[in-house]
């Protein structure tokens, strides 16, 4: 028998570009803050607040037409490509939308075989949310992950220090 393998793509910061959202939220948490892990709990609480606005979502995120083109060729060469997002369920919902509208107007297939979001009460580390899920895909599904692509160092980090083939995703500077 084949061993046949999935494709694993993250949502914010990969197919989509939320940038703009973190910004706003960042600066509206502590305007001198250059990142979220500078930000003290009740910094932190304001942040979050702001940043699953799924308003904010729809006003200022934007989908990178790049890895859309990426996704595409994955789908239509077969593969089984799953979106692991480590945001909430309303902000997935959002910008699976934005996906699809985009994907319709450039003829792309977007038709991800599993989507998974970050469940209520679920507060794990980005890495451990992502390395757990993989796993369970992969028993759930029967065939091992082929390749991640992922904005997050720490999340590349932990999957390759697992074996698990993943690739940073950079988005280029304007």
């Amino acid at each position: 028998m084949e061993v046949s393998y999935f494709i694993v793509f993250d949502l914010e910061g990969v197919l989509v570009d939320n940038s703009n959202r973190y910004y706003i939220a960042l600066k509206k948490a502590n305007p001198s803050a250059k990142s979220d892990s500078e930000l003290k709990p009740h910094e932190k609480r304001v942040f979050w607040k702001i940043f699953f606005d799924s308003n904010l979502a729809i006003k200022l995120d934007k989908v990178d037409s790049k890895a859309l083109e990426l996704f595409d060729s994955y789908v239509r060469n077969g593969k089984k490509v799953i979106i692991l997002s480590g945001t909430r369920k309303e902000i997935v919902k959002v910008l699976l939308d934005k996906i699809k509208e985009v994907a319709n107007k450039k003829g792309y297939k977007f038709t991800p075989y599993i989507v998974i979001w970050r469940t209520k009460g679920d507060y794990r580390k980005a890495p451990e949310f992502k390395l757990s899920k993989i796993r369970e895909l992969e028993k759930l599904i029967g065939e091992p992950v082929e390749i991640v692509y992922d904005d997050k160092i720490e999340v590349i980090e932990k999957l390759k220090k697992e074996g698990i083939k993943a690739i940073l995703w950079a988005r280029e500077k304007n």
